[in-house]
């Protein structure tokens, strides 16, 4: 689960980091303008396309972005 917390000079940043084995995924937003559960959906789908992408990085970027649309 990546890191969310309310911050920022953003509304809403996500920031994706290297980790020593992994990728690390860090989430800040203004609560004024999401609410934590809205975040953490919008979190969950960001992550589903990056494995999308890292799993078949030769795809056409849009039909990820297709695929990932449905699951809004």
């Amino acid at each position: 689960m990546p890191n969310i917390h309310q911050s920022g000079e953003f509304n809403l940043v996500f920031e994706v980091m290297e980790a020593p084995t992994d990728w690390r995924l860090s989430v800040k937003y203004r609560p004024a303008f999401y609410s934590r559960p809205r975040v953490e959906s919008l979190a969950e789908k960001f992550t589903a396309l990056l494995a999308r992408i890292a799993k078949n990085p030769e795809a056409p970027l849009s039909n990820m972005l297709e695929e990932n649309r449905s699951l809004v």
